[in-house]
């Protein structure tokens, strides 16, 4: 397209003003946000305000629809266009959408024909992505290029009707992801929130251990909602119900093998009586039947007993796996004005005479009071009540500008070069009193001097509890502990007389001896260390990624180098743990002020090793032999011989770290390689040879 000048281009601006008073709320205006040419690429769309296209049917020929226009959801369709050869050529549009995971029921669309569509959640955020399906062929010329008020717009031609729409849920990324949906009609909506809900609950009943559900919830980042904590813990809550009925039936079992066992032995059937069976004695007393029956038993009470353990091992995971979903919920109510914050805990998280907050680090014990709730529904809002908030609000899906003229009255201050946006005010610090633009502060609890304060979105701070000990964090700090055989601390001076600050005990030994005036914003809180280390199974020689963070002070690194860093991430080589050992452990100390705090995090080594052998290692021809491994530190391990085709395909999918595979009947020496994945995601391979003579 030709480029405007300056006087045409407001012409051009005024025309379509006057359109759009004539079509009113059908009009639309082209965002500049990014158009779909023909080939597919991205392009930036001219500043043009364009009607979206009504017209449902073919279009009789080359027309200015060629320009950008904007979607309009629900209402801009698929059209049937003719290419050179006078074959139908079916065209669709569709656009991505990207939101935070609590306001993932604003992200719905529905499906549009010629595409398939990926949920993809990932630290928080969802995107949804639409990804074109069927045999692509080449656009019409005359097929618009059409934009999306926000995201990215994607054109698909198809020389076939396109099919129904498949969804597929994606963890951390496209390359995680599972199918949820395979059949939604065009036009319905894709229901995103459900599809993202089933897709989560998918991979986590897939997850098999606390570590791989850990996975999960670090990709997925944030915290979980009540309705996602909810629909995870209840399956946690089947896995559970089958294991206790397990346990108990195996318990069961035990019992009564054990109960036959001892009527056996009442009558003299017993282990050392068996044994003597050969005397003429037991051959009158015993019958080899009731020996046996006395052998199935004890295999019996063997095998109950084991099943029992298995499943004790099974309710202790889910244990575990409990607790990591209690970390990542959101609190479903605040906490009341009269409550006692503590730092957040996992174990209080997990106990119901404790409210918490993952996100804002602390934990609460319930009680009466009157708090002050978040709104809930397609939008934002406010409300009060005893001890829990309720609210409603209202808001709208504003990807395909079905807003209320927000978006086009912005375009058109972009085309006319006004309606810049300033940078992104930082939050005040604690104890504002001035309130801000909506939005610009994150609600959360902050602890400054001797008060502990709720934020809300506006940055105002009201102070919820006095902190006699003055702040640890965003919580009130806890009484200072006294060791053993310490005398009675000295009581906490008036809090008057540290004006600006707050008292904090001094300690001689682990004995408080005295107290002193941090005034605020210093260093007086509890220094923290915090290590992590990925992945969490390695081989000798590979890299291990650690990241650190100390909440104040400097650091030293112990396996690893920081610098003196107060945080950032470092890269170790994996060596050769000592001794007996297969745990590297790398260490982290921090130090500020005369506090020194520590903590570390451990790599499981992988020792990874193979023995293969042909047995026998030369036959004639015509014979066959058997190739048998043993492996340790493998995860899969997979046979394959590049002389016998056949054996490899036969073999593929055998993936036994030990095992055996008998080769055909050989005419001529065939050489082995057994290809092993190692537990760190290494790969070994050993080899052997069969010699053929005749």
């Amino acid at each position: 397209m030709s480029s405007l000048t300056r006087g045409s281009r407001g012409a051009s601006i005024l025309a379509s003003l006057v359109l759009l008073g004539m079509v009113g709320a059908a009009a639309a205006v082209a965002d500049l946000v990014g158009s779909v040419a023909s080939n597919g690429e991205t392009q930036t769309a001219s500043g043009v305000l364009a009607v979206g296209p009504a017209s449902m049917a073919a279009p009789a020929g080359p027309s200015a629809e060629n320009k950008p226009n904007v979607i309009v959801d629900k209402e801009t369709t698929g059209k049937v266009y003719k290419d050179a050869r006078g074959n139908d050529v079916y065209v669709n549009w569709a656009c991505s959408q990207e939101g935070v995971v609590k306001d993932i029921k604003k992200l719905e669309q529905s499906c549009r024909p010629g595409f398939n569509y990926k949920v993809i959640e990932s630290k928080g955020s969802v995107t949804v992505k639409p990804v074109r399906a069927g045999a692509q062929v080449g656009c019409p010329a005359e097929a618009p290029n059409l934009s999306c008020s926000k995201g990215q717009s994607l054109k698909s031609c198809t020389g076939q009707p396109p099919a129904r729409c498949q969804v597929e849920y994606c963890i951390g990324g496209e390359g995680n992801c599972r199918k949820v949906a395979d059949g939604v009609k065009p036009g319905d909506d894709l229901n995103v929130a459900d599809k993202q809900l089933e897709g989560l609950k998918s991979a986590w009943q897939d997850a098999k251990t606390p570590a791989e559900k850990k996975k999960i919830l670090d990709e997925i980042g944030g915290t979980l909602s009540p309705q996602v904590n909810d629909a995870l813990n209840s399956v946690l809550n089947e896995e559970q119900k089958k294991a206790q009925a397990e346990k108990d039936a195996a318990a069961a079992s035990q019992k009564s093998a054990a109960d036959q066992i001892a009527q056996l032995g009442k009558q003299g059937i017993t282990d050392e009586t068996c044994r003597s069976l050969s005397s003429a004695t037991a051959r009158i007393a015993l019958s080899q039947a009731e020996c046996e029956q006395l052998a199935g038993l004890k295999k019996e009470a063997s095998a109950a007993q084991q099943k029992a353990a298995l499943n004790d091992d099974a309710l202790k995971r889910l244990s575990e796996e409990r607790k990591l979903l209690a970390a990542q919920k959101v609190a479903t109510a605040p906490p009341p004005a009269n409550a006692t914050f503590e730092p957040y805990d996992a174990t209080k998280a997990a106990n119901p005479a404790y409210g918490c907050d993952a996100g804002l680090n602390v934990c609460w014990k319930k009680g009466t009071g009157t708090g002050t709730g978040t709104g809930t529904g397609t939008g934002t809002g406010t409300g009060t009540g005893t001890g829990t908030g309720t609210g409603t609000g209202t808001g709208t899906n504003d990807t395909f500008n079905k807003g209320g003229g927000g978006d086009w009255m912005q375009a058109l201050q972009k085309l006319l070069g006004g309606g810049q946006q300033g940078g992104k005010k930082s939050p005040p610090p604690a104890g504002n009193q001035t309130p801000q633009a909506p939005g610009t502060c994150q609600p959360q609890y902050l602890c400054s001097g001797t008060s502990l304060m709720q934020r809300n979105n506006q940055c105002v701070d009201n102070v919820v509890q006095q902190c006699q000990y003055g702040c640890a964090g965003n919580a009130c700090a806890p009484a200072p502990a006294q060791g053993q055989n310490c005398p009675s601390s000295p009581p906490q001076p008036n809090p008057s007389g540290c004006a600006g600050g707050a008292w904090r005990p001094t300690y001689g030994g682990n004995c408080v001896n005295g107290w002193q005036c941090v005034p605020s914003g210093s260093s007086g809180a509890t220094l923290s260390a915090q290590i992590s280390c990925q992945p969490d199974v390695a081989d000798v020689g590979m890299s291990v990624a650690i990241s650190y963070s100390c909440s104040a002070g400097t650091s030293e690194g112990s396996g690893f180098q920081t610098g003196g860093a107060q945080s950032g991430s470092a890269t170790a080589t994996l060596g050769t743990p000592p001794g007996n050992t297969n745990t590297a452990t790398y260490s982290l100390k921090c130090t500020s002020g005369g506090q020194v705090a520590t903590q570390q995090c451990n790599v499981q080594v992988a020792k990874p090793s193979i023995v293969l052998i042909a047995n026998p290692k030369n036959v004639k021809s015509g014979e066959q032999s058997r190739i048998g491994w043993v492996t340790s530190g493998m995860q899969a391990c997979v046979i394959s011989s590049v002389d016998l085709p056949d054996f490899t395909e036969q073999n593929k999918n055998n993936t036994n770290v030990n095992g055996t595979a008998m080769t055909p009947a050989l005419t001529n020496t065939a050489a082995f390689n057994l290809k092993c994945t190692t537990q760190g995601g290494g790969e070994r391979n050993a080899t052997t040879t069969v010699e053929v003579s005749n």
